[in-house]
């Protein structure tokens, strides 16, 4: 995992994951010691980031719809942006979706 948060001052605090699936990235978060929360779609991935990482915070539900706390950072790895069953992910709603962090 890139050290960034560390490189620029934070030593903890939290990482926040859209689209997080099965935990992978919020387990290398935890392992360097920042909390991590994170939101799938999918309750059967949810369930194996619950299982891989079971100190940390894991919603099943839409990006959309999750609540970003204040955090050092957001992730959005893979297509969780892109999800075409969904039809509020679409350009003008993700501008609003980056601003709920801020």
């Amino acid at each position: 995992m890139e050290k960034v948060p560390r490189e620029q001052g934070h030593q903890q605090g939290l990482i926040v994951g859209l689209g997080c699936g099965s935990g992978i990235l919020e387990e290398e978060v935890s392992r360097e010691g920042y909390e991590a929360v994170g939101v799938d779609y999918s309750e059967a991935l949810i369930a194996i980031a619950r299982q891989r990482c079971p100190q940390e915070r894991f919603t099943v539900g839409s990006v959309m719809d999750f609540d970003i706390l204040p955090c050092l950072a957001v992730t959005a790895v893979g297509e969780v942006l892109n999800y075409r069953f969904d039809e509020r992910h679409r350009l003008e709603n993700l501008l609003p979706l980056f601003e709920r962090g801020v």
